[in-house]
């Protein structure tokens, strides 16, 4: 302990001593920084050693999420549902976008909804099946970001139709699914083109637009991101304007493709009823 006159530079954290309250400098300080969970970011297995994470379909990632955002803009809805939130990106975004909307999130894994809920703690999430336990209110706008293709053929009618009940009279469904252009992955039951979605669909809403997005033309892209690190086995280039660069360059010329064949993934805009918004 200090004598009197002396100034402590360092005080362990003790049963006597504990940790700064949030409401202090020192608290805000570490609060702001668990806006991730930064200490799992480095790894040490044996003699692997890391300090980054990277993630080289980030991009498209985002492209998704911008086609999204687009249409919730154009029909500007009071509510928003997201289906399928996972660990609530879009939500995370919309609200930044759109910061009257009203929004929701469910997800059958709990331990999605326990990541949505820690990035997010003034958001409302769920853990449910929406298709076993409805949850007895209507939105006028549900999205389904990369959902479908989860889904098992046999129950996707059952499904779409559960949707359909949590949204008001004239509400949309606004949609992304890969296409039939892109391999089938393992953890995929499907994907599809612009005719079966359609069909999905049409049992349960009136299909307004189905929209073609992210390019196989894209030679340069590919090669971009080659040079900024590829899988970033081997190396990284996190140089900001750079990487600006790409990403300004993938949703100005390959986000958006006029033609079926030319497109990865699919965005739908479906309708219950007569419209209201």
């Amino acid at each position: 302990m200090a004598n009197h006159g002396e100034t402590m530079t360092h005080d362990p954290i003790s049963r006597d001593n504990p940790p700064p309250p949030e409401n202090s400098y020192q608290g805000q300080v570490q609060e702001a920084e668990y806006g991730f969970p930064y200490h799992y970011i480095p790894q040490s297995d044996g003699p692997d050693f890391s300090q980054t994470r990277h993630y080289s379909w980030g991009f498209r990632y985002l492209g998704g999420l911008e086609v999204v955002a687009k249409e919730v803009a154009r029909y500007q809805p009071r509510s928003l549902f997201d289906v399928g939130c996972g660990d609530g990106r879009f939500l995370m975004e919309a609200s930044r976008r759109f910061p009257t909307l009203s929004v929701m999130g469910i997800d059958y894994s709990a331990a999605a909804i326990s990541f949505a809920r820690a990035f997010n703690p003034e958001l409302r999430f769920e853990a449910r099946d929406i298709v076993a336990d409805p949850l007895g209110e209507a939105f006028e706008l549900a999205t389904l970001i990369e959902v479908l293709e989860h889904i098992e053929p046999k129950e996707v009618a059952g499904f779409l139709a559960a949707i359909q009940t949590h949204l008001e009279p004239g509400g949309r469904l606004v949609l992304t699914v890969p296409h039939k252009n892109s391999p089938l992955i393992p953890k995929h039951h499907q994907h599809f083109d612009a005719v079966n979605l359609r069909a999905a669909l049409e049992e349960h809403f009136e299909v307004e637009k189905i929209v073609y997005f992210d390019s196989r033309r894209d030679l340069p892209i590919r090669l971009a991101k080659t040079l900024l690190g590829g899988g970033g086995t081997q190396f990284v280039i996190t140089n900001r304007g750079l990487n600006r660069l790409f990403m300004k360059t993938y949703l100005k010329r390959f986000l958006y493709v006029e033609r079926e064949e030319d497109c990865r993934r699919l965005l739908a805009v479906a309708r219950v009823g007569k419209c209201r918004f």
